[in-house]
Parts: C-alpha cells; structure tokens; sequence
C-alpha cells in the first residue's frame, strides 16, 4: 500500500511540472518589444534604433535574464535618470544613474555574453556604466561612448 502511495504522489508530481512548464514556456513566448515593456514598465521609446533581444522572463523572477542592444542617444539616457514609473512600488526600487564601469569585475556578465547570439564582448574602457531597479528587475546599462550603442542587461531579483 505505501508503495502505492508513493507511485501515486510520484505521478502527480510528474504531471504537475509537465503542466507548470508548458503553462510557464506559452508565457515566456513574448515578442522583443514585450520585454522591454515589462522590464522597463514603459514602451520603447522612439529614439532608441537598431533594437535586438535575448532571453526570456521566467518563473521564478529571480531566474528572468535578458539582453537588449540598440541604439539611441543622450535625450533617452537623460530621461532614464529622471525615470520613475516603477512597476510597483517597493524599497528596493532605484533611479538609473551612471556609476563606473569599474564596479562590475571582468567576468560580471559572462553569463550573457556566453550564451548571446548577439555579442560576445563588453567594452568597459570605452563605455559609461548606469544602474538602475526597477522592481522585481535590476537593469545595468553599458553605453557605447562615441556610437551610444547600449548593451542592456536584465536580471530579475524576486524569488
């Protein structure tokens, strides 16, 4: 009889995650411009070009990883340090603002860069660094500083 139960408990187990992922990977097919929306809680804007993504939002958040690349220009970078329509409101929201690219070590975004299609380097010596939460989202912007190409990267930080 135990083994019985414990078939059975096994079984339900097995169709739950069978469930949970297929209801979890039809939400995960979003569209690039989907991302950003949600990420940032806002549409793209106009003058951001050349816009690519990768990676998917996840359940948990805390497993969400995403990269952008586009271009824009200092119009949008300015109106990033005066963002603040947060997703929600939370303690651990923060305002974009430049820090140095010198916080981050060498091998910070190897997660990104290992498995991106996109890109395979970031130029921390030639770039600007922002930093930014935008709850249950942390985004780290690396901005190109003669071409203003942004590499975006996206972690989510609820569990």
């Amino acid at each position: 009889m135990l083994k019985f139960i414990i078939n059975l408990i096994t079984s339900i187990i097995i169709i739950l995650a069978f469930l949970c992922n297929s209801i979890f990977s039809k939400i995960n097919n979003k569209s690039e411009d989907n991302l950003y929306e949600i990420t940032m809680n806002q549409s793209i804007p106009s003058s951001i070009s050349d816009f690519e993504s990768e990676g998917f939002e996840s359940f948990p958040i805390a497993n969400t990883k995403i990269y952008f690349n586009y271009k824009s220009n200092y119009d949008y970078l300015k109106n990033l340090t005066e963002f603040n329509n947060f997703s929600e409101e939370n303690e651990f929201n923060e305002k974009f603002e430049y820090i140095g690219c010198s916080s981050y070590p060498s091998d910070y975004f190897n997660y990104w860069l290992n498995n991106s299609k996109l890109r395979n380097s970031v130029d921390l010596l030639n770039s600007n660094c922002m930093h930014g939460i935008n709850f249950p989202y942390e985004h780290i912007l690396v901005i190109n500083k003669e071409s203003f190409e942004i590499q975006h990267f996206v972690t989510g930080i609820r569990g």
